[in-house]
Formats: structure tokens, sequence, C-alpha cells
């Protein structure tokens, strides 16, 4: 939704980060990192609902997952889906983090923090 990817742009401008791309469904955000493999530019963190048209979120991770440039990039779902299959197959697909909808902006600051840890744990 465009007012939840507006929120977390806000969020992480709020810390400083400003180099943020917005995808409105899953096959955008796949295009927009295909395009950053063949112009080598890293990204840094995806950040993904379930929840989105044309390609749901888990579909979005196992893509991503499944391509070596982007296995150990963090990813973050940001989602109103609460059910523990749900929280677990994200995991099991490579999930980073699992943030469930609403929350503030400083708990998303705060979790988005401990993705950072985690990632860093990973490389």
């Amino acid at each position: 939704m465009s007012t939840m990817r507006k929120f977390i742009k806000n969020c992480l401008a709020d810390e400083g980060l400003s180099n943020v791309f917005e995808a409105h469904d899953g096959n955008s955000a796949l295009a927009q990192l295909d395009a950053a493999i063949a112009q080598n530019i890293p990204f840094g963190l995806l950040i993904t609902d379930w929840n989105m048209p044309n390609m749901k979120g888990i579909d979005l991770l196992k893509r991503v997952r499944s391509n070596p440039k982007f296995s150990k990039m963090p990813v973050m779902f940001v989602t109103a889906e609460t059910t523990m299959a749900q929280v677990k197959e994200a995991i099991e697909a490579g999930a980073t983090y699992y943030i469930v909808k609403p929350f503030s902006p400083d708990i998303f600051i705060e979790k988005l923090g401990k993705v950072h840890e985690l990632a860093q744990k990973l490389k």
C-alpha cells in the first residue's frame, strides 16, 4: 500500500537513509533488483509485505534467495499476516526478520536495527 511505503520511507529518511527505492508490487521490486545487478549497484535491504499485487512477498523472497547476488541481502517482512505457518514459511525461505503491522516509527527503527545485527552475523 502506498501509505505504508510512504511511512517506511519517512522512517528511513528520519534515520538518514535516503537512497531508497519503492516498488508497488513484487514484479516491480524484482525488476529494480535485476536492474541493480545489471548496473552493479548493491542493494542493502529489501523490505516487503506478504500481500502485494502480481507477486506475493513470499514469492519475491524465494526469487531473491535463488539469485546468488542477493543470497545474503537482508529481507524484512512488514505485514499484517500473523499466522505461525506464514511466519515459519518466511523464515524457512530466508527472511531475516518479520514484523507485524501496525507498529510505530520507533518500533520499526528498533526492528531495523535487529535486521542489521542479524545481517552482520550472516556475512
